[in-house]
């Protein structure tokens, strides 16, 4: 309002969208459709997922035509609590790696933001911990650009099906 004028406040925007929590104790994956276009930021929360068998959590995005399987720029690693470490690199999906035992569970967070809404580019990173009692730290992210709007997100296990806990997104 310039240095002579008081201060004026404006409206608080809606802020984030929190669908309903999806259970992930059975089912080779979970599709979260409709999520409206002109989305700019999504985050994915993980809360006890478990593959049940040894493999990686993977992490599609699509838009009104389809998940895209290609064009991904993309890495998942992990650092044990004993110094080892680990790393996959994707470019058909995003990767949330996975070392260990099946039946260790997944925790954490995926952040995906609209980079570039006129090519419809996102860059992602994810943060959290898997293992028996979360011994192991998770780091991942990457970029992939879209062939429209975003309007869903599919999670799906490398192998098998999923066996234990669930995952939930926010949007706006």
């Amino acid at each position: 309002q310039g240095g002579s004028n008081a201060p004026a406040w404006s409206a608080v925007s809606a802020g984030f969208t929190l669908t309903a929590e999806q259970a992930t104790t059975s089912g080779s994956g979970i599709t979260f459709g409709s999520i409206p276009s002109g989305v700019q930021h999504v985050v994915m929360m993980v809360e006890g997922t478990s593959c049940g068998s040894d493999g990686d959590i993977y992490i599609q995005l699509g838009d009104g035509g389809g998940l895209e399987t290609s064009g991904y720029i993309a890495s998942g690693g992990y650092v044990l609590q004993v110094g080892t470490t680990g790393v996959t690199r994707s470019t058909s999906s995003f990767i949330w790696r996975h070392e260990g035992d099946p039946a260790y569970t997944f925790h954490g967070v995926m952040e995906f933001f609209l980079k570039d809404a006129s090519n419809n580019t996102w860059v992602a990173f994810l943060g959290g911990a898997h293992g028996s009692t979360d011994r192991q730290a998770a780091v991942g992210g990457g970029s992939k650009s879209l062939s429209a709007a975003l309007t869903q997100i599919k999670v799906f296990p490398q192998n098998g099906a999923f066996d234990a806990g669930s995952i939930s997104i926010m949007y706006m």
